[in-house]
C-alpha cells in the first residue's frame, strides 16, 4: 500500500529533518536515517490506523447499500472491507494501545459514517445530534493530545 520511499517523501515534504531529538531530561543525537526510520514508524501507525477507519466506514456504508443483503456486491464488500479493516487496525495495534485505537477507530468512524449519512444517503441530523457528534470529535482529539503528553513524559 505505502511504500516506505513514499513515506519518506512525504515526511520530508510536510517536516524539517533536525538530527537532534529532545526529551524533558535527555537530549541525544540520532543520525539522519535513525530520525526518519522514527518519524516514519509513527507517521505508520497513525496512518494504518486512519486506513482502519476508512475500511470500516466503507464497509458500513456497503451495509447500507446491501439493503439487507438483498444486492450481492454490496454485500460482499460489507463483509470484504470489514475484514480488511480489522486486519489493519491489528497491524495498527502493534504500536498503539488498543484503548486509544479503539477509542479513536470507533469515534472517528461514527463522525465519518454520520457524515455519509447525512450528505450521501440524504438522512436529517438534529441540532441535538450534531453537537454530539462535535462532543465526539473533541474526545477524540483529547484522547490523542493526553497519549502523546503521556508518552513525553
Amino acid at each position: 500500500m505505502f511504500s516506505t520511499k513514499l513515506l519518506q517523501r512525504l515526511y520530508k515534504s510536510l517536516t524539517r529533518h533536525s538530527s537532534k531529538i529532545y526529551s524533558p531530561n535527555v537530549q541525544f543525537q540520532l543520525n539522519e536515517q535513525q530520525h526518519i526510520n522514527a518519524k516514519e514508524k509513527i507517521l505508520m501507525k497513525w496512518l494504518m490506523l486512519l486506513l482502519a477507519i476508512v475500511l470500516e466506514a466503507c464497509g458500513t456504508t456497503s451495509m447500507k447499500l446491501s439493503n439487507g443483503f438483498a444486492n450481492f456486491v454490496p454485500s460482499v464488500l460489507m463483509f470484504v472491507l470489514y475484514g480488511a479493516s480489522l486486519v489493519v487496525l491489528d497491524v495498527a495495534l502493534k504500536q498503539i494501545p488498543v484503548g486509544i485505537a479503539y477509542a479513536i477507530w470507533s469515534g472517528l468512524g461514527i463522525v465519518i459514517i454520520s457524515s455519509i449519512d447525512a450528505f450521501y444517503f440524504k438522512e436529517s441530523l438534529s441540532l441535538q445530534q450534531i453537537l454530539f457528534i462535535l462532543l465526539i470529535l473533541v474526545g477524540v482529539a483529547g484522547l490523542n493530545l493526553s497519549s502523546l503528553h503521556s508518552r513525553t513524559r
